[in-house]
Parts: C-alpha cells; structure tokens; sequence
C-alpha cells in the first residue's frame, strides 16, 4: 500500500473513532443504557475498537491481512446498518433527516458507516474465502435470535419495531425477521464479492508414454 493511501486510511480510522465516541455518547444521553440494545450502537461500538487497532498497526507498519479480514466483518456491519436506516427512512417516513441529522445519528448512522465501507472497498485486498463471508450474517442474524427472545419473554421492548413481537404480533415478527435476514445477506453479498479470493486453477498434464 502506498504512503499516501495510508495516510487517507489512518486519517479515516481516526475520524471513525472520534466521530463514534461523540456519536455513542449523545445517544446514551437520549437512551441511556437502552443504546446498548440498539444494532447502531453495537457495530458502531466495534468499529470503534477495529479503527484504533487499524490506526496502531498503520503506525506501526504491521497491516495484516487478518486485521483486513476482521475489518471485513466491521465493515458488514456497519453497511447492514446504513442499509437498514436508508429503507427504513425511505419506506417508513420519507424523512432522511430525522435518521441522520439528529443527536449522534449524523456519526452514527452516516460518518462512521461511510468511512468503515470505504475503507473496505477502497483499500482492503481481495483475499476473502467464502468463511470469512458468513460471518457477518451470522453474526447480524444472531443479534435478531437475541433480541427476538428478549421480546418475546418480555425482557425488554424493541428497540426496534420489528423485535417488539408483544406489540406487532409473532407472525408480523416472523415476516419481518425474513425480510432482515434476506437483506442482511445481499449486504454482506454486497461487500464480500469485490474482495473474494479469487481461485487459481493449475492444470497438471500427465503424459503417458505409449509404447508399441
């Protein structure tokens, strides 16, 4: 990678990690420890720590490609959870402002994401195998089961709409929960295919001597 790239991807992990503490701190002020429960608040969370070991290994010139991979299940992520704010916004309320602009949500849902999946895109090497692509749906995916569970034992209530099954009803939950699944793999879809391994086929030609 050459210096000047560095220089970009350092300055984006830093970005990331300030923008993501102001963001993560106005949301608990809004919800206290309910933020915690917030898909947002967790892959933004992790982005976080993935940015400050990516900034050290830069400095340090110790970049791997199994820092690159980790950062591929971040980037996932943090695109699932751009993705689902731009549907809902677009679906629910045709109201993009109220999802970015609002306290932390300009870091959160819009600064941190956009610089997490560029870096992936921009300066990740294709080395990815298809193991490395399921994670983050089975990381996303699981988050749903959780939450799910907490919902329908009545432990908590959301936090979002289509976890609260005590409200829309199992089977609005169910067709919900399909629908996220199914987004969450064309995302993950999304930031895997440019960076697959791509496989190398070697030909080996056994030759036979015929003797008559």
């Amino acid at each position: 990678m050459s210096k000047s790239k560095k220089v970009i991807l350092f300055a984006n992990c830093v970005t990331v990690v300030v923008c993501g503490v102001i963001g993560l701190y106005l949301e608990q002020e809004l919800f206290q420890w309910k933020s915690l429960l917030f898909y947002t608040a967790i892959s933004n969370l992790v982005a976080i720590v993935m940015c400050i070991v990516m900034a050290v290994k830069i400095a340090t010139n110790k970049l791997n490609s199994k820092v690159w991979k980790i950062h591929f299940v971040v980037a996932s992520m943090m695109a699932f959870t751009l993705g689902v704010i731009l549907l809902g916004a677009g679906l629910f309320t045709n109201n993009y402002g109220q999802y970015f602009w609002q306290n932390g949500d300009w870091a959160l849902h819009l600064v941190c994401p956009v610089l997490v999946i560029i870096n992936h895109l921009a300066f990740s090497p294709k080395q990815l195998t298809i193991s490395w692509g399921i994670i983050p749906m089975v990381i996303t995916t699981g988050y749903g089961i959780v939450m799910y569970i907490l919902n329908g034992l009545a432990l908590v209530s959301g936090p979002y709409f289509f976890f609260d099954v005590q409200t829309i009803g199992v089977k609005a939950g169910i067709q919900y929960g399909i629908i996220m699944v199914m987004y969450c793999v064309g995302i993950t879809l999304a930031m895997y295919l440019p960076k697959r391994q791509k496989q190398q086929y070697s030909t080996t030609k056994n030759t036979q001597a015929i003797h008559v």
